[in-house]
């Protein structure tokens, strides 16, 4: 079956015609062949990648997991030496509650154990290191060279270990992090003995005032006997006894010329 033919105005026959409209059709057809193309499915994004995600989103805990799975395999290339150092970061890094000077001078240490280090990478993983030591990490952490934890290289995992330069770890004098971190420490010691102390005078006092209210009754209790002992007994009213008085003798007055008249008269 023959295919409709498409007829072009005679007055447009002029400008197809020319250089200029031949250019333009071609450019038109190119454009349509283009659209008709597949458009490419989008690259899924590396293990490293979503580690990054992770570790851009907040979520430490996840990308830690993350970059230790990339740092475990020798085959992870690049990807695998740049989680080292990430995971030292991790480690570093204020906000990360799993954070520790000690993770971070391991992680660091095994980076510079690792062959063929560029010089900036090498500083990089020497300042992290002296950084880790300066908030208090333990100077004698090293690497067991047979068994390092990570993978000892990244790519060409079939072919022999590769000769490394022995370079000695970085060495920090002094450490004035460190220091401070164990005067907080003390800080907080103090502080909490403090509250402590401040706990048990509380209770004293408490125990003292009881006491008192004790001491306070007694007394109480003691001055209403003295006054319960202070009062006569009015109980039985007894007669005096007589029964010894001895009767006058009136002739014996008489002698003596004393007039008892006036003497009191016994009952």
């Amino acid at each position: 079956m023959k295919g409709s033919l498409i007829r072009v105005p005679t007055r447009k026959r002029g400008i197809l015609s020319a250089p200029g409209g031949t250019i333009a059709l071609f450019l038109l057809l190119a454009a349509g062949c283009s659209y008709l193309e597949p458009v490419p499915e989008p690259v899924a994004p590396s293990v490293f990648e979503v580690g990054l995600g992770r570790l851009a989103d907040g979520d430490f805990a996840a990308a830690e997991l993350v970059f230790r799975q990339v740092a475990s395999r020798c085959e992870s290339g690049s990807d695998g030496r740049r989680a080292l150092l990430f995971l030292s970061f991790l480690a570093l890094d204020p906000r990360n509650p799993a954070a520790h000077p000690d993770s971070a001078v391991l992680m660091a240490a095994r980076f510079l154990n690792l062959p063929g280090n560029t010089r900036e990478e090498t500083l990089e993983a020497e300042a992290l290191y002296v950084t880790a030591l300066d908030y208090g990490a333990d100077p004698e952490l090293r690497i067991d060279p047979v068994n390092p934890g990570f993978a000892v290289r990244f790519g060409d995992c079939n072919q022999p270990f590769p000769p490394r330069e022995d370079r000695p770890l970085p060495v920090l004098d002094s450490s004035t992090s460190g220091r401070l971190r164990l005067l907080d420490e003390e800080l907080d010691s103090l502080t909490r003995q403090n509250q402590q102390l401040r706990y048990t005078v509380r209770q004293l006092r408490l125990s003292s005032d009881s006491v008192q209210a004790q001491v306070d009754t007694l007394q109480a209790e003691l001055e209403r006997i003295r006054q319960l002992l202070r009062l006569p007994d009015t109980a039985v009213a007894r007669r005096p006894d007589t029964g010894l008085v001895r009767v006058p003798d009136a002739t014996l007055f008489r002698i003596l010329g004393i007039d008892t008249t006036w003497a009191p008269s016994c009952p």
